[in-house]
């Protein structure tokens, strides 16, 4: 499965951050075109929706880091200007004359550059720690996998350390104001001491080290010594320290992205001082840059689709005057909207969380629109005729809800012919059309001698996760195939999760490789190849369990419900009606 190794292994050894050495582990990726022109009925959606759609998903991370800079360099700059202030009323108290106390630090821009040296004893600590736990993992190809580029990498590394020389160093003596507000809004006095207290440990005992290596260079005992270095902070600590005050200077910042009503050719906008002037812009293409080396084929045809699906719906909910306005779509999103984005700040602090897993906050609101303007008007399919327990809609979804309320569980296996390639962690050339061929060459197999299943499956499923770290496993940590193919039961939820689907895969593309398994595929046999995430699938579903019970339609909770769960379902078929009704031009396939 899509699984990390690096981003695991990282965490268990206390690594938040990895970047691969300036030279270049990673060589960049071909860009990828965007596929060429697309209209639905007579409106062109831009090329730049496509790459903000990209930008807002898989590239959230570089729009992070951007965010995070542009907080950085505003940081330097109150670092420099307060020391020189600092610094003018020391000069002025002292009226020129020698003052037996030190003045205080004078910055400048050159003292928060992080070194080359610096960026590379952290690389390769990070690197010797992964391969110790990794041994048979390629570094390479796990720096792809978790970072998907070099470029980024080096600048998640490098910021880091940035971050910290700004508003977290060592001395607690140079932090800026906002670093002590945001420790102090968080615990009091007590991380502020405990910081405190462990840098004076560490450089005390620094200046013991350090004066015994002196005295012995002195004596001609210690020249092939080393000199000492004082010894770092926890990095665990110091991440959770850092994640405080970022939060906090994100609190003080005013950020507007495409929920915010944006035009395509910008991504984020800032107010740093709180004044209603946005100082700091990003646009489209700016970032773009960012993340064209590594966004993929598929990725790129997912936007296409999601774009093209949202503009035929938004088309055909207009045409029969049913689509809400932008102020009405907006009212509603704002709960919504509340529950996942500082709405004093705009700051999203956690872009991956996103209801019904869809790839961003702003393609949810896209389709949210689209889902309240159904919602409305469908509402009268919804209702009951009196002396009706259910309206016919909701009658035909009854069955539907009651195995997904009623916790109905499936027995099943499946065999993944996959069309990527996971332990390489890239897509496979010509990937999909070898998958479904190959897909096609075993269920013809299984159709002539079903019970040669077992082997087939054993032989050549393709499911895979990292190994287990060396110090949990006595092999090493030899990457094994994942037991998912054997061992696939329970509800459909769970069933959902273990397939890497979601509401948002059920949306986008119009059905569930997980509903073949729970609703359609006769017990006792094999079925497929079926599309799915990965490549193309065969499925033996070997028993079904019903539901251990069944909504209670006089309970209003139950029936509401219900409700939403058909309003739900029922929009998907709508949705993708339109797209089939709507003329299209431009690639929306392989």
């Amino acid at each position: 499965m899509q699984i990390s190794a690096l981003l695991v292994g990282f965490a268990l050894v206390n690594v938040v951050v990895v970047a691969p050495q300036e030279s270049g582990l990673l060589p960049a990726e071909p860009a990828v075109d965007l596929g060429g022109v697309l209209i639905v009925g007579d409106v062109e959606i831009p090329q730049d929706e496509i790459k903000r759609f990209l930008i807002y998903g898989p590239g959230r991370p570089e729009l992070e880091d951007r965010r995070t800079q542009a907080l950085i360099e505003r940081g330097i700059e109150q670092r420099i200007l307060s020391s020189r202030a600092a610094v003018d009323t020391w000069r002025a108290a002292s009226r020129g004359e020698e003052s037996p106390v030190r003045g205080p630090t004078l910055f400048e821009r050159a003292d928060f550059e992080v070194s080359g040296e610096e960026f590379q004893e952290l690389l390769d600590e990070k690197a010797a720690k992964f391969k110790r736990n990794y041994p048979t993992l390629d570094w390479e190809t796990e720096l792809r996998r978790a970072y998907r580029s070099r470029t980024r990498c080096e600048r998640t590394l490098r910021q880091g350390l940035l971050f910290d020389r700004v508003f977290v160093p060592d001395d607690p003596e140079y932090w800026l104001p906002i670093t002590f507000e945001a420790l102090r809004a968080e615990a009091g006095e007590v991380l502020i001491n405990d910081f405190r207290q462990s840098y004076e440990r560490r450089r005390d005992d620094f200046e013991k080290r350090h004066a015994i290596w002196r005295r012995r260079v002195g004596e001609g005992e210690g020249q092939a010594e080393s000199e000492p270095r004082m010894l770092p902070e926890d990095p665990i600590y110091r991440t959770v320290l850092r994640q405080i005050v970022r939060d906090r200077l994100s609190s003080g910042v005013r950020t507007e992205t495409a929920l915010e009503g944006l035009p395509p050719a910008l991504v984020c906008t800032m107010d740093m001082d709180g004044d209603d002037v946005f100082e700091w812009a990003l646009s489209t293409n700016e970032l773009w840059t960012d993340i064209e080396a590594f966004v993929t084929a598929e990725e790129i045809l997912e936007a296409r689709r999601f774009l093209a699906l949202i503009e035929a719906t938004r088309q055909h909910l207009s045409s029969e005057g049913k689509l809400l306005t932008e102020e009405a779509a907006a009212a509603r999103f704002e709960e919504i909207k509340a529950m996942y984005v500082d709405t004093e700040s705009g700051f999203d602090p956690l872009p991956g969380w996103v209801p019904d897993q869809f790839p961003s906050l702003e393609a949810y609101a896209e389709y949210h629109h689209l889902l309240e303007s159904y919602r409305d008007s469908s509402a009268l399919e919804a209702e009951c005729a009196p002396g009706d327990a259910l309206s016919p809609a909701l009658r035909g979804h009854l069955d539907f809800a009651n195995h997904i309320m009623g916790w109905a569980r499936v027995n099943a296996a499946v065999l993944l012919v996959s069309a990527y390639d996971f332990p390489g962690s890239r897509w496979k050339e010509d990937g999909w059309t070898k998958s479904l061929a190959k897909a096609e060459s075993l269920a013809a197999s299984l159709r002539s001698d079903q019970e040669s299943w077992p082997e087939l499956l054993e032989a050549n499923c393709e499911f895979w996760a990292p190994p287990e770290p060396a110090f949990r496993t006595s092999c090493g940590g030899v990457p094994t195939m994942r037991d998912l193919h054997d061992d696939l039961h329970g509800s459909r939820n769970y069933l959902r999760s273990l397939l890497e689907e979601s509401p948002y895969s059920n949306f986008l593309n119009h059905g569930l490789l997980t509903d073949k398994i729970f609703f359609d595929q006769p017990v006792g046999t094999v079925g497929g190849p079926y599309e799915g995430p990965w490549g193309y699938y065969l499925i033996h579903v070997f028993e079904r369990e019903a539901p251990t019970r069944l909504l209670n339609l006089d309970n209003e909770e139950d029936m509401q419900w219900l409700r939403e769960s058909w309003i739900r379902i029922s929009f998907i078929d709508y949705a993708h009606e339109a797209l089939a009704s709507a003329e299209v031009r431009g690639t929306l396939s392989r």
